[in-house]
């Protein structure tokens, strides 16, 4: 199974990645968030998360 992650800021996609795992999708969240790469700080941000069965 294959986890699209795409991240938005402000209603803007700043981000799409693809993870093996859930675990890994929110992984690579955090550290795009730790790293200061990412804000989500207003109402109008947000992750959506789809899934693929491969």
């Amino acid at each position: 199974m294959k986890y699209n992650v795409e991240i938005f800021e402000s209603n803007c996609r700043v981000e799409t990645i693809e993870a093996e795992s859930k675990y890994a999708a929110i992984a690579m969240v955090r550290n795009l968030y730790e790293e200061g790469e990412i804000q989500l700080t207003d109402e109008n941000s947000h992750v959506d998360v789809d899934f693929k069965i491969i």
